[in-house]
């Protein structure tokens, strides 16, 4: 059996918003299926886009990511917001989020 991964060499962000994670929490309590992120620091939701091209860009390693939003934050377990929670996934070790949070991180210097 083959085994086949696909290395991401570029992201591109059409919409990258930082916002606090009372909003972030708001924003995400209101989706269908409400999923939040952390990653080196900072709390996130990603909304991909859904299209064929954007797998066969994946395949040739460009991930395009219609809209990131995101927050600084020590690493929790979840978030509340008006009695919902949401739980916080935690995504470290994942190669492309870890760099694309340390440029973030670099940016804010």
């Amino acid at each position: 059996m083959k085994v086949i991964t696909n290395q991401i060499n570029e992201i591109h962000i059409t919409h990258l918003q930082k916002t606090t994670i009372a909003n972030l929490t708001k924003m995400e309590a209101v989706t269908q299926e409400p999923k939040l992120y952390w990653c080196n620091g900072y709390i996130f939701t990603a909304i991909q886009y859904d299209t064929n091209e954007s797998f066969i860009q994946i395949t040739k390693g460009n991930w395009y990511i219609e809209s990131l939003t995101y927050c600084k934050s020590p690493k929790i377990q979840q978030s509340k917001y008006n009695g919902f929670s949401i739980e916080v996934i935690d995504y470290t070790g994942d190669p492309p989020f870890e760099k694309l949070f340390d440029h973030i991180s670099e940016a804010e210097k």
